[in-house]
């Protein structure tokens, strides 16, 4: 039998070619994947003998006008109504072979337990705005499907990512799940959609930035800002930004990690252009400090002077701002050592003292703050969602005794969002201004500084200078 299937392509190899039980689509609105899901359901049970499908929303009140209402009308768009009978009452499609569609909702779980076809077993499980669900309806359906039969089950989630805090985003994109695979789409990538409705999706870049993050662009969406330093609509205004020819000096951002899940991340950019991101997992000082100097090499250019009509020719400055706070001293210490012409060194402590000791209660409060006052004007790099969702998660406190702003611990962080927010720290520093003073790489210029007053004011950290 030879169907018509109005499927995009992106959605062909992991519906009909790939082998995981655990298929996750993480999409925009009007990317197709729920679409593309109904026809290769419908596509497979007609061909394929005792095999039945359970179909789940959280509420069961709302599957017949939403989930239910898409099978029947790809039915009908599909010219397969010969090939099937649709029970309204029950919510149950059945095939001409015996093979059924059951649409459950999961508000009765123990309905779920009590699920028997008549054709063989539930061979596949769909889970339709899986965000709906909580982390125990996900086991349970899960431990229901199984038993012996031809097929390999299937757990089918499709859903729009609200929050990056939901469970979804721990159990499946925060960590390699085994047998598992997740998709993502946007409306970009449906080609069967109209010219207006793509139109309607644009215009949600102006009139709603949280809406356009998470229905259009199918980013992790973060619904409460009200107590975050920088909330997404001001990182969205950065991603319109586009800056030909940036001006300006050019400065890495650098933070460290060696062990655990932590990554070290390190960004440059010239002037408020950011030019480049690079992860490491499991790295130590040599590593980043090498790259850090791949990097120096590649972009660091020449400056001339006339004095009494001599031109002279030099290097120009490049500032490397160094997280010590963990694990970063090694790199700060290699990079001192490479005596590298015209590069200053930054060792910053995140713990210590703001230049603005009355407004904020360290350095990593009052770098994030800076960040926020200028971030509309900076361009970001395109698809750096990971760093999008920590920035604009980080919260902050006010301390009520001296009314300084307090950056959420790092530690507090990781607990609540399951994850260390490396990408955005980095991002951050590299866009900060440490203070004049400053530890130079040996064989730079200009040592004008005073080591005591840096010390003292604790916004250095001197371990093993």
């Amino acid at each position: 039998m030879e169907l018509d299937l109005e499927i995009n392509e992106t959605f062909i190899e992991p519906l009909f070619q790939d082998t995981s039980r655990f298929k996750v689509f993480k999409g925009g609105g009007g990317s197709g994947k729920s679409v593309s899901i109904i026809q290769f359901y419908l596509s497979y049970i007609i061909t394929n003998p005792k095999y039945n499908i359970l179909v789940v929303r959280k509420v069961a009140a709302t599957i017949k006008q939403s989930v239910f209402a898409e099978f029947v009308k790809w039915i009908f768009i599909l010219n397969l109504e010969k090939y099937f009978k649709i029970n309204n009452s029950d919510f149950v499609i059945e095939c001409f072979n015996k093979n059924v569609i059951v649409f459950k909702g999961m508000d009765k779980p123990e309905k779920i337990k009590s699920i028997t076809t008549i054709n063989g077993i539930i061979e596949s499980v769909f889970a339709e705005e899986a965000t709906e669900l909580e982390k125990a309806d996900y086991t349970q359906l899960n431990i229901r499907l199984r038993g012996k039969s031809a097929y390999k089950k299937t757990f089918i989630l499709a859903f729009n990512p609200i929050t990056d805090d939901h469970w979804l985003k721990a159990e499946f994109f925060d960590r390699d799940k085994p047998n598992s695979m997740t998709h993502e789409s946007t409306y970009l990538d449906n080609v069967f959609l109209d010219d207006d409705i793509i139109a309607e999706y644009e215009e949600f870049k102006e009139t709603d930035p949280y809406h356009y993050q998470v229905y259009a662009r199918g980013e992790w969406g973060s619904i409460d800002e009200s107590d975050t330093v920088i909330p997404y609509r001001l990182i969205h205004l950065a991603r319109k930004n586009k800056i030909a020819d940036p001006v300006g000096m050019f400065e890495i951002g650098c933070d460290p990690a060696r062990f655990g899940d932590d990554e070290a991340v390190i960004y440059w950019r010239r002037g408020l252009k950011t030019l480049g991101k690079k992860v490491y997992k499991k790295s130590d000082g040599f590593m980043l400090a090498d790259f850090i100097c791949e990097l120096i090499v590649e972009n660091q250019e020449d400056t001339t002077t006339e004095i009494n009509g001599i031109k002279i020719t030099e290097k120009e400055e490049v500032k490397v701002k160094v997280d010590v706070t963990g694990v970063g001293s090694s790199t700060a210490d290699v990079l001192r050592k490479k005596a590298m012409k015209n590069v200053k060194v930054y060792e910053v402590n995140n713990g210590g003292s703001a230049k603005n000791k009355n407004k904020y209660s360290n350095t990593v409060t009052e770098s994030y703050y800076e960040l926020r006052h200028i971030i509309t004007e900076i361009e970001v790099l395109e698809n750096d969602s990971k760093m999008f969702g920590e920035l604009s998660k980080r919260k902050y406190q006010i301390d009520f005794k001296t009314s300084r702003y307090k950056l959420e611990p790092k530690d507090a962080f990781k607990k609540r969002i399951k994850k260390s927010p490396d990408s955005a720290d980095a991002f951050v520093l590299c866009f900060y201004t440490p203070p004049s003073s400053t530890i130079q790489a040996a064989g730079s210029s200009d040592l004008d500084y005073n080591y005591l007053e840096d010390f003292e004011t604790n916004q250095i950290n001197y371990d093993g200078f």
